[in-house]
């Protein structure tokens, strides 16, 4: 599931994506560089969030960023049933990695 963080805190992100960030077996963040994502992560209560901060370290291009973030999300899907997958903003709006994803065969709309 990919789910929207807001525009800043906590307090702006849809209770639906904080729940389904809660509830997955694994749960992703594209960045930490977001406010609700550190809130998020800094909750003992919450759990683990993963976050792919280092491939923009690592890669060569922004594209070769977001194939691999939508590589990993459907290995670590495939492995544990479900992920879920929170952007910044809204996944609709300017989100490459979410567009690879709903144009990948193996992944369930």
């Amino acid at each position: 599931m990919v789910v929207g963080l807001g525009p800043a805190g906590l307090e702006l992100t849809p209770p639906g994506s904080i729940e389904a960030l809660r509830s997955a077996p694994r749960s992703f963040a594209r960045t930490a560089n977001h406010l609700a994502a550190q809130q998020l992560s800094a909750d003992p209560a919450f759990g683990s969030l993963s976050f792919f901060d280092h491939l923009y370290q690592s890669e060569r291009s922004f594209e070769e960023v977001y194939t691999a973030i939508a590589e990993t999300l459907v290995a670590a899907a495939s492995a544990a049933g479900s992920v879920a997958y929170a952007v910044p903003g809204s996944p609709l709006v300017l989100e490459r990695t979410v567009e690879l994803l709903r144009e990948d065969p193996r992944v369930e709309a």
